[in-house]
């Protein structure tokens, strides 16, 4: 018997277990192991796919700069037409609530002769207009508009018109010295927020 062989009891165990051994090979190219075709698992490998399996690095999640240089300029521009409709919105609202005012105060003047022996009339410029009684003898006293504190009712510089609105005791428009207007329209207020028309028989819009 050899020298080391063993002498009895059961053979030792196959020490490869149920599977055969793998004939390990490295391929250069893929740095794959090869095995036995008759291999059904592989028999670990420390350097099996090392090389090529390493895990790819995640891509990063955040902004680049050029994507947020873009957001922000979307956001400027949409601020800045935001902000254009708003200040427009807002001047376009005080606009009408001057031509407003103004309407109901010729109206105001326009009643006030209906109603009394006197000729009432308004006195325009470009920055205000103020309200005046004139009386049988001629003489102009100013006069309040309801709502006002003060004869004179300012108005943004450049807003106005220059002219001189009378009305009559029909209510009629006339000119200073009281001769009633037949042109149509009698009178066209252009104002910087639109434009007043007066028509012959006193309506106005």
């Amino acid at each position: 018997m050899p020298i080391g062989a063993w002498s009895g009891g059961p053979p030792l165990p196959d020490p490869a277990g149920p599977f055969k051994m793998c004939l390990k090979s490295l391929d250069f190219l893929s740095l794959k192991s090869v095995c036995c075709p008759s291999d059904r698992q592989t028999l670990p490998c420390g350097m099996e796919n090392h090389a090529m399996r390493l895990s790819p690095s995640k891509k990063s999640s955040g902004f680049t700069l050029l994507e947020i240089v873009v957001v922000l300029l979307v956001l400027g521009i949409v601020s800045t037409v935001v902000i254009s409709r708003y200040v427009n919105a807002n001047a376009d609202a005080q606009n009408a609530a001057l031509m407003g005012k103004i309407t109901s105060h010729l109206r105001y003047a326009r009643n006030a002769s209906m109603n009394s022996d006197a000729t009432w009339w308004i006195d325009f410029d470009s920055g205000a207009y103020r309200l005046y009684k004139r009386d049988a003898a001629g003489t102009d006293t100013s006069a309040v508009f309801p709502g006002e504190g003060e004869p004179v009712v300012d108005l943004p510089d450049g807003f106005g018109t220059n002219i001189n609105v009378f009305f009559d005791g029909w209510g009629r428009p006339t000119d200073s010295g009281g001769t009633p207007i037949t042109t149509v329209p009698a009178h066209t207020l252009p104002f910087s927020g639109g434009t007043i028309t007066i028509e012959p028989t006193g309506y106005i819009r």
